[in-house]
């Protein structure tokens, strides 16, 4: 094939995209009203196009089957052929056959016809034939001769093998039995009469960058004007001076030689002023000049990369109305805001987990029809997706008026898997009940179907969000509705931050910090009425409510210096439903940055997410915010001091490291270890294991396996890689019985595995101790020699 007909081929490829997509939405429209003659003719007119543009490059499978698509809406204008979901359904699968032989062509064979076209042409045949009798061509459809339509891997078994493996990725894949899997196809493009090019998403990416970093050589430009007006400033006075030298120096007639001199020095004064000021104005012109460049560029750049949410919210429809008839369930859904724009990376990233909660309506949700008969509901369900864009954020909300979510069986089901006792159980609030839904292994369905029921689920979702920096929300009342609520940023290229100062060196002056603006709850002054000791913790209260603080400055160890300037600040931050406060020196301005990672020779530091370049050309440490809420309640304990143990200091007790994303299991096994004689320090995630690991001298190690940012595998596999301390005892806890898992978890390097059967009191400390007996043993021996 030439390299014009591969031109054609790619052109037909997105015309026959963008046709197959029309169709579907006519489809599902004509499902609802199949009698009206507008969607038909419309229908009718998208398959001939179609069948013309596949009989112009001999693409025949396509061809035909778009011929015989044609017939049949062709029919239904002019006859008794009605478009009802019986009828809908064979012709849905046509499409997705259609897709899958575009999606897999192989460009030298396009007059080949595979036997599953054959196969479809025949069942259309016979709906033409016998258009009153689906009897005859029902059971056609559902033979395995139509299965290659489409092959989608489901949300949850992608999530499973990403929590398993920490490196599969969740994606929807179109395969025919005798043709090869290939990727997935790139979504329509719409054709207009600009040239259509396509640009690599890591090509965009360095210009992004690129163009952060010119934007930055602006502002530092800024900073040179300032600079040239504080020089002509000095020039002027400097003038002046001169004056007045000048009028004494001529009082003296013995002075006429330095007269002389004065007037040589005022001459190149005046010169030099006058380069100054031609100086500053070419530097104005630069900089006005730089800054409408690099605002294009951005702006180009940036637009290239934001997509529609209609990019995935397209196949929403078609999924829901397969789902619900698949399980005999009518359902509508609506979509609201599916014209806000957001970055590509984002969009691929919060895609599965909008999959995943979709099925969740589908399949836990929304009940059966006889089912909300019987609860004077409307027999057809509701699900509403809604988006909408604020102050470069994106919030989303899945909505569904099914039997929502029972606050009484998750309090069961987490005394059932021996996450709490009866009694602690029956303390907490529905809202608190409700954050059990996003552990890893939880699920309140009463059996495994294809669409709930395995554990693996919310816990991925909540995840993905705070991967990107957003966070999740569930409200649901019983027998109501559920609703989830995603917030996450709409482009993660720029960081809009809050520049703040978190303590004063006498070498190096102020020491800037950055928080990112999206988990800043609120600023506040800093009233000593406001703070508090709360059960030995340092407490801040704002709205009515308590929240952990400390100082930045004690944080990171930094001299304390009397702050004489600036009166301080406190500011409440917040992520995932937990908060703390921050007290800082000072607060200076808003900034948009690039935070880049520390270098990968350094890794990953405690409470610091990456650095990244001012305006005036300084550095700047980003804070973590997951990592900070945690130091912060551990530091609000000891009245601002550290409580970890460093590696040197002289103990009794042993310390456990207990590393696990839950906070309500992290604050059980810190209770139940603290009362039987340990000293326990907690993380919040792998990563902040690590974190700690480093920090401290621990005695042994007890960890979660699914968590967010690194799961414990990979933790226990770095920590064993680690110089020092790499000989701890490690022992995993998980709700996983799968032998796969314990070979994995000493693979490697756990030291015992306990599964959810033995998830009890009596066996952690019973193993806990067995661990720390073998390691005192071991130490004794090894002083003995």
């Amino acid at each position: 094939m030439t390299s014009s007909e591969f031109d054609v081929f790619g052109i037909f490829k997105e015309e026959a995209s963008e046709q197959i997509k029309k169709l579907t939405d006519g489809l599902l429209l004509l499902e609802k009203t199949p009698t009206d003659m507008p969607l038909l003719a419309n229908a009718m007119r998208d398959a001939h196009t179609l069948k013309g543009a596949a009989r112009a490059i001999r693409f025949n499978g396509i061809k035909e089957l778009a011929h015989r698509l044609e017939d049949l809406f062709n029919r239904a204008q002019t006859d008794t052929l009605i478009f009802t979901t019986e009828l809908v359904t064979p012709v849905l699968k046509t499409l997705d056959l259609i897709q899958a032989l575009l999606t897999n062509a192989d460009k030298e064979n396009l007059q080949q016809k595979p036997p599953e076209v054959e196969h479809m042409l025949e069942v259309l045949k016979s709906i033409l034939d016998h258009p009153d009798q689906p009897e005859l061509w029902t059971p056609m459809i559902t033979s395995e001769e139509t299965s290659p339509a489409v092959t989608e891997q489901q949300p949850e078994q992608a999530a499973e093998q990403a929590a398993e493996q920490a490196a599969e990725q969740a994606a929807d894949t179109t395969a025919l039995p005798h043709v090869k899997a290939a990727p997935e196809t790139t979504p329509p493009v719409n054709q207009s009469n600009s040239a259509i090019f396509q640009v690599e998403a890591a090509a965009l990416d360095r210009m992004l960058r690129q163009t952060g970093e010119l934007k930055v050589t602006q502002q530092l430009s800024d900073e040179l004007v300032k600079q040239f007006k504080s020089y002509l400033e000095q020039s002027m006075r400097l003038n002046s001076q001169l004056d007045k030298l000048n009028y004494n120096i001529t009082e003296g007639q013995e002075a006429l030689s330095l007269k002389s001199t004065m007037d040589q020095i005022r001459n190149t004064q005046k010169v030099l002023q006058e380069a100054i000021n031609h100086g500053m104005q070419d530097m104005e012109h630069l900089s006005n000049q730089l800054f409408h460049t690099s605002n294009h560029l951005d702006e180009e750049v940036v637009n290239a990369r934001l997509k529609t949410l209609a990019d995935i919210l397209g196949e929403f429809p078609r999924m829901v109305r397969d789902l619900a008839l698949e399980h005999g369930k009518t359902v509508d859904l609506e979509i609201c805001g599916d014209d806000v724009k957001i970055d590509k990376t984002v969009l691929d990233v919060i895609r599965i987990p909008m999959l995943h909660l979709l099925r969740n309506a589908v399949g836990h949700g929304i009940e059966p029809p006889n089912e909300r008969e019987q609860l004077n509901k409307p027999t057809t369900g509701k699900l509403l997706v809604s988006a909408n864009q604020s102050e470069g954020q994106i919030f989303i909300e899945m909505r569904d008026d099914g039997r929502g979510i029972n606050a009484q069986t998750i309090r069961q089901k987490v005394v059932e898997r021996g996450d709490l006792t009866e009694e602690t159980a029956a303390k907490l609030s529905d809202e608190e009940l409700m954050q059990f839904l996003f552990l890893p292994g939880f699920s309140t369905a009463e059996e495994v179907t294809d669409l709930s029921g395995r554990g693996v689920g919310l816990d991925i979702v909540k995840s993905e969000v705070e991967a990107i920096g957003g966070k999740i929300q569930v409200n649901s009342q019983s027998g109501v509705f559920t609703s989830f609520l995603l917030e996450f940023p709409a482009t993660i290229s720029l960081t809009p931050t809050l520049a703040v100062v978190g303590g004063n060196s006498e070498l190096f002056g102020n020491q800037i910090y950055l928080l990112p603006v999206n988990q800043i709850v609120g600023l506040y002054p800093n009233h000593r009425e406001d703070t508090l000791l709360v059960e030995d913790r340092q407490m801040f209260k704002f709205n009515d409510r308590f929240v952990p603080y400390c100082e930045l400055k004690t944080l990171f160890l930094q001299p304390d210096v009397p702050n004489t300037t600036k009166s301080q600040t406190m500011i409440v931050l917040g992520t995932a439903g937990q908060y703390a406060a921050l007290l800082v020196e000072e607060v200076l301005h808003e900034e948009n940055v690039i935070v880049q990672a520390c270098d990968a020779r350094i890794g990953k530091l405690q409470d610091i997410s990456g650095v990244a370049t001012l305006r005036n050309g300084k550095g700047a440490l980003m804070l973590d915010i997951h990592d900070l809420l945690n130091t912060i309640r551990e530091m609000s304990h000891t009245h601002g001091e550290h409580k970890l143990r460093t590696k040197h200091a002289k103990h009794d007790k042993p310390t456990i490291l207990v590393v696990e994303d839950s906070a309500t299991v992290r604050e059980l096994m810190k209770q139940m270890l603290t009362a039987n004689g340990y000293q326990v320090v907690s993380a919040v995630d792998g990563q902040d294991g690590l974190n700690k690991f480093d920090q401290i001298t621990a005695d042994l190690v007890v960890s979660d396996i699914d968590m967010p940012r690194l799961n414990g595998f990979e933790m226990v596999k770095q920590m064993r890689a680690s110089k020092k301390n790499s000989d701890v005892p490690i022992l995993m806890l998980s709700y996983k019985e799968r032998d796969q898992d314990k070979q994995t978890a000493y693979r490697v390097g756990a030291n015992d595995y306990l599964t959810k059967a033995e998830f009890d009191k009596g066996v952690i400390l019973h193993a806990i101790d067995k661990h720390l007996s073998k390691t005192q043993q071991h130490s004794e021996r090894a002083i003995a020699v």
